[in-house]
């Protein structure tokens, strides 16, 4: 399966980004030399459903102009369980997982167990174009147990006035294959049966991105980012399954899903930034749609503060998203063969909330430590994720 750890890639990128650590970062430095770090992460949720350890290695070279190349290596290690896409019932059932039967007691959301392993690598390089224009080049390459990726991507920028205003654009194109261990499912097969063919699939997927940052004053800055992103091929995941239920709710069988073979979405951003005597303040929006019907909204404050000589920054992060989706995009698409002669197939709205509250701090020292808070309100049912802890050790 892809991974998908959201909430430690969420807070990590958060973190970071309240650091003022970005992409293609501008490093000026005397002479070439090497920064290396490194990075320990463990995620664990309170119910003990997912847990994650990750690794991150980075080693960048930076020039005496503006020059920086960056060369980096992740490995990751998940397991737990996640939704199968069944409802739950008020009897008990049987659902086919990739580990085979589950029994399924009444009332109780059906899972899929997993376990998958990741190693991941990058590397990118900066270099100027004159003294107001930037090139960045890169490319990414991953394997999963079930899934391989290969991407390249590029950006250019370019400063006016004095370096106060900066616009940018940039792209990225990627080539996925997905190959389960037990092949791919037939789409709206019954997944009791176990139908799956024994090829991988496809995706592949183009994103293009602009942006324009404006210095406000001394202290201040705003940017605007907007994202457009195309996916075609395999968009399925397969190992989630929807639910085909008659007219008084009683399950009938588990369908694998069958979602459309392309995806146009569109992203807007934007954040504002105040610098209060060492303490940073960002207020930032995203906006997402696309064509599969569904959107979402998330607003985010975070606060980077100095404490002590020893430690340099402390952010408390606070998110809030409300999305809205159909459950099963399979009869929501306007191409007939993905409508199915049924009773009834679930379709209901999804409307969510999600708190997220980060602590973390940064130590001059060898070591950094974060913990948080979740809470997700799924069609009005609550759900609490305590603490996430990650150690940032040296690299010897």
């Amino acid at each position: 399966m892809q991974l998908k750890t959201g909430i430690q890639r969420g807070v990590t990128l958060a973190v970071t980004a309240l650091l003022g650590v970005q992409a293609g970062q501008n490093v000026l430095a005397e002479e070439k030399q090497w920064d290396f770090d490194s990075v320990l992460f463990t995620y664990m949720e309170g119910d003990s459903r997912v847990s994650d350890v990750s690794l991150r290695l980075e080693a960048v070279r930076s020039g005496e102009t503006e020059e920086q190349l960056t060369l980096g290596l992740s490995v990751d290690a998940l397991s737990g369980a996640s939704p199968s896409g069944a409802i739950p019932t008020h009897t008990p059932q049987t659902v086919t997982t990739p580990s085979g039967n589950t029994n399924v007691y009444a009332a109780e959301l059906p899972l899929n167990s997993f376990t998958d392993r990741r190693i991941a690598g990058q590397a990118a390089y900066l270099f100027p174009l004159g003294d107001q224009n930037r090139l960045s080049t890169g490319f990414t390459l991953s394997q999963e147990d079930d899934y391989r990726h290969a991407g390249v991507n590029a950006s250019f920028s370019q400063d006016f006035f004095d370096r106060n205003t900066t616009i940018s654009a940039g792209f990225g194109l990627s080539a996925d294959s997905i190959d389960p261990v037990d092949g791919i499912p037939l789409a709206l097969s019954n997944s009791d049966l176990g139908s799956t063919t024994t090829s991988a699939e496809n995706k592949n997927v183009t994103d293009l991105l602009f942006g324009v940052t404006q210095i406000l004053s001394p202290r201040s800055l705003v940017q605007l980012n907007y994202g457009y992103s195309s996916a075609t091929g395999y968009l399925n995941d397969p190992y989630k399954i929807i639910s085909q239920v008659n007219s008084n709710g009683v399950v009938q069988s588990n369908l694998y899903e069958n979602r459309p073979d392309s995806r146009a979405g569109h992203n807007l951003y934007g954040a504002i930034k105040f610098d209060n005597q060492g303490d940073v303040t960002t207020f930032s929006y995203r906006y997402h749609s696309d064509d599969w019907d569904i959107s979402s909204s998330t607003f985010i404050c975070a606060i980077a503060s100095v404490w002590a000589k020893t430690v340099t920054t402390s952010n408390r992060i606070f998110v809030f998203t409300i999305s809205q989706q159909p459950t099963s995009t399979a009869c929501n698409c306007p191409t007939a063969r993905l409508c199915l002669p049924i009773s009834r197939l679930i379709t209901a709205w999804q409307s969510s909330v999600r708190l997220l509250w980060v602590f973390a701090t940064a130590l001059r020292g060898p070591g950094a430590m974060t913990g948080g808070l979740t809470l997700s309100i799924t069609n009005k049912t609550p759900r609490i994720t305590p603490a996430i802890t990650s150690i940032k050790p040296a690299l010897i």
